[in-house]
């Protein structure tokens, strides 16, 4: 048990930092940038990491998500001062997405194709400072809007509605379910269940965790592989596995 707990530690520490370093990586997750780079022929920061988050979710699904992403630090913090235990609606990122990736591709259209052009810190500001107030608004914006969606929606609200890199793990998610591919998931042994429903209240996403264990699925697109259902199981019912 003690390493469990050592384990949460860990992924709240990891949290806690990509939140004191989201005034210099904000820029970097932006979906902004794209749009703003493609209409100069520019591959921007951004819109690399959303590439390589893409990527990564072949193997590791939304491992970014529980243990590294600044949001959900800022939503997990929310958590801890009001816990609105509800069940999102999750098309809505979606249509956000959606839109977002019409628009890229009809700039992408409007400049003629002509892209290719890499230039990782193309716009990007070195920090927030009082000496760029434009930087600052954006990033209180994100930061309230975060805190607004916690608050009244749903645990993790942002990544439930908002989040427009989500959805680029999830279709990577939805990859490997259908390719088999290799990848960390969760396994679980029914067997062991006691129905206590720990596991649904410490899933940070809102996750009707029992149900997944008693129909011995554990492949939701939304579970962002924090561990905190297997970590908080008292009869050790969820466990880590690398497979296809």
């Amino acid at each position: 048990m003690q390493n469990e707990k050592k384990r949460q530690v860990f992924r709240k520490i990891l949290l806690l930092i990509s939140f004191i370093l989201f005034p210099i990586t904000i820029f970097y997750l932006s979906p902004v940038l794209p749009l703003m780079g493609v209409t100069k022929g520019i591959i921007n920061a951004s819109l690399i990491i959303f590439g390589i988050l893409f990527i990564l979710s072949l193997f590791l699904g939304r491992l970014f998500c529980g243990w590294i992403c600044p949001g959900g630090a800022v939503g997990d913090i929310c958590s801890l001062i009001y816990e609105k235990n509800k069940k999102p609606v999750y098309w809505v990122k979606w249509v956000i997405w959606i839109i977002w990736i019409c628009l890229y591709l009809y700039l992408l259209v409007l400049n003629n194709f002509n892209i290719g052009k890499i230039d990782f810190f193309f716009d990007i500001p070195s920090g927030i400072s009082i000496l760029n107030p434009q930087a600052i608004i954006i990033y209180y914006f994100f930061v309230t809007l975060i805190i607004i969606l916690s608050f009244t929606v749903a645990k993790r609200g942002f990544c439930h509605y908002i989040c427009w890199m989500a959805p680029f793990m999830i279709i990577g998610s939805k990859i490997r379910f259908l390719l088999k591919i290799p990848s960390l998931k969760l396994k679980v042994d029914k067997n062991k269940c006691i129905s206590c429903g720990i596991c649904n209240k410490v899933c940070p996403m809102s996750l009707d965790v029992q149900s997944m264990v008693l129909k011995e699925n554990m492949n939701n697109v939304e579970c962002i592989l924090c561990g905190s259902c297997i970590d908080n199981c008292p009869k050790k019912v969820i466990s880590y596995t690398f497979k296809s």
